[in-house]
């Protein structure tokens, strides 16, 4: 008999693009995953595309997890932020207003925590939460609407970071 499939808390099945596999593997794991909420299914061609952007995400991470688990997020989200099929940095939604604004945190098992809210301009949100981190151990930044904070974070060079394909579908 085949195994059902796993479903949400809303008793819906997971896209099947959407998982993979359990590593076994000694020491720590980094898992990651590539969306929440109603995500459309994915088949042929854009599911490949989904699960290989998935992979080097997954990869980035990996190669950082030998320095700390902390590097190994902040890789990971890095990859993710920068591929524009996924909701957050390039691939984020679009306000009402036709920009970007971005959110990201970051927590260590000591329960430091860096946050960034409404960012419009940092390239990697996950980038500047990590550095809010390292400044403060619980500190939660809010981006001048004109960007201007000096942080030594790399900025989108356009006005809006989302992708083409996110600002046409908007």
């Amino acid at each position: 008999m085949d195994k059902p499939l796993m479903t949400s808390t809303r008793n819906q099945p997971y896209d099947p693009v959407m998982t993979s596999h359990v590593v076994d593997q000694p020491g720590p794991t980094l898992v990651i995953h590539g969306g929440a909420g109603n995500v459309p299914s994915r088949t042929g061609e854009e599911a490949e595309k989904f699960r290989r952007s998935l992979r080097q995400a997954f990869a980035a991470g990996q190669r950082a997890l030998d320095v700390s688990a902390c590097d190994a997020v902040i890789a990971a989200v890095t990859a993710m932020e920068d591929d524009p099929l996924f909701n957050a940095g390039r691939g984020g939604v679009l306000t009402a207003n036709g920009t970007v604004e971005t959110d990201a945190a970051v927590m260590t098992g000591d329960g430091h925590a860096g946050a960034v809210c409404c960012s419009r301009h940092a390239r990697n949100p996950i980038q500047l939460a990590h550095k809010a981190l390292r400044i403060h151990p619980m500190c939660c930044c809010v981006t001048r609407p004109n960007g201007s904070v000096k942080t030594g974070v790399l900025r989108s060079r356009r006005r809006s970071t989302s992708s083409p394909k996110r600002a046409a579908s908007s």
